[in-house]
């Protein structure tokens, strides 16, 4: 088994394939804009193969770009794409590529990184861990309708994609976890781009409506609309606003779109909607476990994290990870401005492994919780610890929206 970069445009083909195998519900020609997209922006550094006796049977690819953590961006890298052929499954080169990536991604100077998957178990081994928790909102479109005013809101209009990021980014910031967004990902990743449209009837594209008030743009919502077998369904992917009434308007458009067929909608885990409804008995919710996300490199993300303001005290990590059998020992110190990376003290310790420390940094899991569910030891004063790193980590929800890549 070798782990490498793939060294020609015929590997690379060759991954595309194999991702295509694994995957055959995703159309080939998905997979290719994928691959080539990686390769064109950021090279191929970040396409990794698995090559046994000869032949490519297994692939990933990794997107690098920052996201927001407290309100500032620290870099980070989407994982996905990762396949293997049926019939070299169960062998470990999945795993391995997996260790090769985290590897790769400390000497690319990346922090973080997040992938979607419903294989919890197998990716904790390479150390990735549940990031965030999602609410899920479902009931037939009429019931959206009723909500709000949709006269406020329309299809976006050219040239309007501008406003749509600057909305994005004052609400991403908000959140823990979601993409400091460039242009280009914009356009190639998120593959929302100019023309935008309204799409009234089912679509493999992403659509857009926008929130106004009066000539001001002040909210967006992408979206798909769907023929799931006998229904029409709209998946809101990615919903953007600064009022609670101005998602409510975006919904009550969107669910006169479909009508009988059904409108889901993915929330942050302590969002507020089923507060806003006459009837919270008529939305179906769920809560689900969403991406999972990993710490990279924890004494560079620590280095990277903007504090709140006040934040006092001292602790030092000592972290046990699957890739980096040496594990992290440093310490901390904040002065109510800036944090500093210091040496550990001999009898002043958290221990955990590294699937909690990326909770806590995700903002997932708060340190006293992780402490009474036995996920965390201490060696010294446990409580005054417990506190310093409950005013370090950020307070803010972990999200990621399904326009997220991984």
């Amino acid at each position: 088994m070798i782990v490498r970069n793939p060294s020609v445009k015929a590997e690379l083909q060759r991954a595309i394939e194999v991702a295509a195998v694994a995957f055959p519900d995703t159309p080939i020609e998905q997979w290719a804009e994928s691959f080539e997209n990686v390769a064109e922006l950021f090279g191929l550094r970040y396409v990794m193969i698995v090559e046994d006796e000869g032949l490519i049977v297994s692939t990933l690819i990794c997107q690098p770009r920052p996201v927001y953590i407290n309100g500032s961006p620290v870099s980070h890298a989407s994982t996905g794409a990762v396949a293997t052929l049926p019939e070299a499954r169960k062998k470990g080169f999945a795993g391995e590529m997996l260790a090769q990536t985290v590897r790769m991604l400390r000497s690319e100077k990346v922090c973080l990184s997040s992938l979607w998957t419903g294989l919890y178990p197998f990716y904790r081994k390479v150390g990735w861990e549940a990031g965030s928790e999602v609410k899920i909102y479902s009931a037939p479109g009429k019931v959206y309708a009723e909500i709000g005013d949709a006269s406020r809101v329309r299809s976006a209009k050219e040239g309007e994609l501008g406003n749509i990021k600057a909305i994005y980014d004052d609400w991403a910031q908000d959140h823990n976890c979601l993409t400091s967004r460039s242009d280009v990902w914009w356009d190639k990743v998120t593959r929302v781009r100019e023309p935008l449209k309204m799409i009234a009837e089912p679509c493999a594209d992403v659509s857009i409506v926008v929130h106004t008030t009066g000539d001001q743009i002040d909210g967006y919502a992408a979206y798909k609309f769907l023929q799931d077998k006998e229904n029409q369904v709209i998946n809101v992917f990615e919903i953007a606003f600064s009022e609670p009434t101005h998602r409510r308007d975006m919904l009550a458009a969107l669910g006169s779109l479909v009508g009988d067929g059904r409108l889901a909608m993915y929330a942050p885990c302590d969002d507020l909607f089923l507060h806003e409804v006459p009837n919270p008995r008529t939305i179906s919710t769920s809560v689900n476990t969403s991406f999972q996300f990993r710490v990279v490199d924890p004494v560079e993300a620590m280095k990277n994290l903007t504090i709140d303001e006040g934040a006092q005290g001292a602790a030092s990590f000592s972290i046990s990870d699957p890739v980096f059998n040496e594990g992290w020992d440093f310490g901390v110190e904040a002065d109510g401005e800036k944090l500093r990376i210091t040496k550990p003290a001999s009898k002043r310790r958290l221990e955990m492994d590294i699937q909690t420390f990326a909770q806590l940094y995700s903002g997932y899991l708060k340190p006293y919780d992780a402490w009474e569910l036995g996920r965390i030891r201490a060696d010294g004063d446990a409580m005054e610890m417990l506190i310093c790193a409950g005013d370090i980590f950020s307070p803010l929800t972990p999200y990621r929206t399904w326009l997220e890549p991984g």
